[in-house]
């Protein structure tokens, strides 16, 4: 017989921090919906001359993305609207020295995982549904390194 594994999002513990806007701890009790974790960056690529002769090529770059789902109504989706508010109007004024300082860790307790997140900037601000019901936004957060333990 296998033995039984548990997975629980209460115990998913994530950080953000950015020198400016601050830091914001949060888990599965905080409005939240989940994170997905994107590794942009083919490792290798293969190119193949005209007599079949294969060049593989390792890369080194480790950039992606995470997807941060949250209620809208949520705390989290507050702050990191105050934080992407922050660098946009940064920006608007001739300083991006802090739009990509934030970095997100995102460890889960039960199995160990980590992902270490660094050179982090929003993509755009998320989009929003106004209806009935209140929903889900999604912050896609893009990052210059991305590392899995």
């Amino acid at each position: 017989m296998a033995g039984q594994t548990t997975y629980s999002f209460m115990d998913v513990i994530a950080t953000f921090v950015h020198p400016v806007a601050g830091t914001f701890t949060m888990n599965g009790n905080q409005g939240m919906g989940r994170f997905v974790v994107t590794n942009t960056t083919e490792r290798t690529q293969i190119s193949v001359s005209a007599d079949g002769a294969p060049m593989v090529s390792a890369i080194l770059a480790s950039n992606g993305a995470v997807a941060i789902e949250a209620q809208q109504t949520s705390s989290l989706h507050k702050f990191l609207l105050a934080w992407s508010n922050i660098l946009y109007t940064g920006q608007k004024l001739g300083d991006v020295s802090n739009w990509a300082n934030a970095s997100v860790e995102i460890r889960s307790v039960l199995d160990g995982s980590v992902h270490i997140l660094r050179g982090v900037a929003p993509s755009k601000q998320p989009d929003k549904t106004y209806e009935t019901i209140g929903q889900n936004v999604t912050w896609n957060l893009l990052a210059a390194d991305v590392q899995n333990f």
